[in-house]
């Protein structure tokens, strides 16, 4: 996306009078259920002694976690507000790792982990990763590219791990 284009979307939601604030709880919102199902999940399975289910999602998003972080350390891709004349609409301090977004990576695995257990829950955290990843980008923290590949990697991530590696 150009810089005119990022200007254009954020002063759009600036000129809402709680246009920002509306955004940032909005990825706080699914950020935290995200965390919250995943770990609601993780205690089912220790509840139920379903201890191979607990290793095997931890094993798989605890290895995909480490791996994208790599890449992202590696790449070490600038952010929109580092190469645009563009404020954000959340301060954020840090800079680079932009590629791809964690977050959304995060999303999309859990939601894949969710999908093996309940279509329904699965479908839920794919629509709010889908929603976040919007978000990410519309918030200038992130450029489409960057949400498009942590979606991908997370797709795909956990679809080799929860359907291929360790099929039921």
């Amino acid at each position: 996306m150009s810089e005119e284009i990022y200007r254009d979307i954020l002063d759009k939601i600036r000129a809402c009078s709680d246009g920002p604030e509306i955004v940032d709880y909005a990825m706080r919102i699914i950020t935290h259920a995200t965390l919250a199902g995943y770990v609601a999940m993780l205690g089912i399975f220790l509840l139920e002694k379903r201890y191979q289910f607990l290793y095997e999602n931890i094993l798989v998003t605890g290895i995909s976690l480490l791996v994208v972080s790599l890449i992202r350390k590696r790449i070490g891709a600038k952010r929109p507000y580092e190469t645009m004349e563009i404020q954000p609409l959340v301060e954020k301090e840090t800079g680079g790792d932009s590629f791809p977004s964690r977050h959304v990576f995060s999303i999309f695995i859990v939601a894949m982990a969710m999908l093996r257990q309940n279509i329904w829950l699965g479908l839920l955290f794919l629509a709010m990763g889908l929603i976040l990843a919007v978000l990410r980008v519309i918030a200038g923290l992130h450029y489409p590219r960057d949400v498009i590949a942590g979606a991908l990697i997370g797709v795909i991530s956990g679809g080799l791990g929860f359907f291929v590696i360790f099929p039921r």
